[in-house]
């Protein structure tokens, strides 16, 4: 059996996480790993029993394996490997960070990714801005943090490529800036998708919310390179492929309960969608967010504390500076909240409904899965399931709704990019499975959580604060590459 440091990887991060500083949690894992290595043998057991009677000569002094898995070991937990260091005769920090040193470069490591089945040939560019602590600090040789003229970076524009089969999310480039403008993301974008095709990927598609910036952004692009075949989409004059360009699901899924939230009342023309066998109808009515609140009043009266729509809550119905937190956007057209409503007021259905349509959108674009256990419609989109349809048949309806009832509806910056997406990702979808062979595919790599995930990791590393230095996220992101390099044993 070949022996793989992963099992051992979780138990130094479970302890780290426990604050391991006594001697019996270190007596436990001095334990742990004699125990691992009677069950399966450890590869580097015998140099470690040699260095104990005496130091090799000449260079290298470890063997090219230790040093890569005591690289795994030191960037999983610090603190875990001090205390190897007092048993074991391992590499030092100060010959790790020596290793270290230099920098990596990123295109060739995403294209090493890519031969070794790390990460697929088509991806998806997914682009966003994190915000930084206004700061200069020395590292490198260089100051952190200031531009040339010495004014202060407040953010960083960060590019990370996703694979749409083989997956490991790989940040490809972050640019630091004092102002973001449309010019600033287009031409780093074009930059990048340039890069990309040279190292052998396939950019399908890209995908950023509907920021001002963005927007700008994506007309820049079209108006430059739009592709003759789809105007949705751009094409790149080195290999002619065209890629697709829309906004992040999350973001527009948050737009929707924020037009709601202001505007106080939906007036909405009737519908009548059919997806995977269930039929959504409604012949037009009206939401407004103080029936949402009676709804809340109604499910709280219920003896026992058993309610019927659980996912709703006060912090819900009142967001205030947290409109930015998934959860609290999910609640209001989650499964739960229309069952609630359908049972506390069967004469409102219309209302039902439309949340029911939303949640539906919502189930299908957030497919991660070949399968969904609790509901078949989040499955992968397959061929003739009539998701692609029914994206565009939605894109129309939020079309024609804004023409109808031009006051109380969708915001004009919010229907145009929701309209737009639904397009894109329907023509998207269908050129990958009827072009491109796909068994399936997943709607969910064609959003942004892997970057918003990215950035969780920087403020994680850097303290757990909200705002971090640019210096931090330079460490972070070269700690990160070395990990994804490590793993997939490269």
């Amino acid at each position: 059996m070949q022996w793989k440091p992963s099992s051992p990887q979780k138990f130094f991060r479970k302890e780290n996480n426990c604050r391991l500083t006594s001697l019996s949690a270190f007596q436990e894992l001095i334990t742990y790993l004699k125990n691992l290595c009677e069950a399966e043998p450890f590869p580097f057991i015998e140099e470690l029993n040699a260095r104990k009677f005496y130091k090799p000569q000449g260079r290298p002094p470890f063997s090219s394996g230790l040093i890569r898995y005591s690289l795994l070991l030191r960037h999983t937990s610090r603190q875990t490997y001090k205390l190897l260091l007092e048993r074991f005769p391992l590499p030092s920090f100060s010959l790790l960070k020596k290793i270290q040193q230099g920098s990596i470069d990123t295109y060739k490591t995403a294209s090493i990714l890519r031969k070794t089945g790390a990460i697929s040939e088509d991806v998806i560019l997914l682009a966003d801005e994190m915000y930084l602590q206004k700061q200069a600090q020395y590292h490198g040789g260089n100051y952190a943090g200031e531009d040339e003229d010495g004014n202060l970076y407040k953010g960083v524009f960060v590019l990370m490529i996703v694979g749409l089969k083989e997956n490991l999310p790989f940040v490809v480039k972050a640019c630091p800036e004092t102002e973001i403008n449309g010019e600033l993301v287009s031409r780093e974008i074009w930059d990048v998708v340039g890069n990309l095709a040279k190292a052998g990927f396939n950019v399908r598609g890209i995908c950023m919310d509907n920021h001002s910036a963005n927007v700008s952004a994506y007309n820049k692009l079209l108006e430059s390179y739009s592709s003759p075949v789809n105007q949705l989409a751009v094409q790149h004059p080195c290999n002619k492929s065209h890629t697709f360009v829309f906004y992040d699901n999350v973001h527009l899924l948050k737009n929707i309960r924020n037009n709601l939230l202001a505007a106080k009342s939906f007036s909405f023309p009737d519908f009548d969608f059919e997806i995977c066998g269930k039929i959504i109808q409604s012949s037009g009515g009206s939401i407004s967010w103080r029936e949402l609140h009676e709804l809340f009043e109604a499910d709280s009266q219920l003896q026992a504390h058993l309610r019927k729509a659980p996912k709703l809550s006060y912090s819900v119905l009142h967001p205030g500076n947290k409109k930015q937190d998934v959860s609290l956007a999910l609640a209001i057209f989650h499964e739960t909240t229309v069952a609630a409503l359908r049972s506390f007021f069967p004469n409102k259905l219309n209302m039902s409904n439309f949340l029911e349509l939303v949640s539906h959108w919502w189930l299908i674009t957030n497919s991660k899965s070949r399968f969904n256990s609790s509901n078949k419609i989040g499955n992968a989109v397959v061929p003739e399931d009539g998701k692609t349809n029914f994206f565009r048949l939605l894109a129309d309806y939020f079309e024609n709704w804004g023409m109808s009832v031009p006051k109380f509806c969708l915001t004009t910056h919010t229907c145009s990019a929701l309209v737009r997406t639904l397009r894109a990702q329907a023509d998207l979808i269908d050129e990958l499975i009827e072009k491109d062979m796909y068994d399936f595919v997943m709607v969910g790599r064609l959003q942004s959580d892997p970057l918003e995930r990215r950035f969780s990791q920087y403020r994680q590393m850097s303290g757990g604060r909200f705002l971090v230095s640019l210096r931090e996220v330079i460490s972070s992101e070269k700690i990160l590459k070395c990990r994804a390099l490590l793993k997939n044993d490269i």
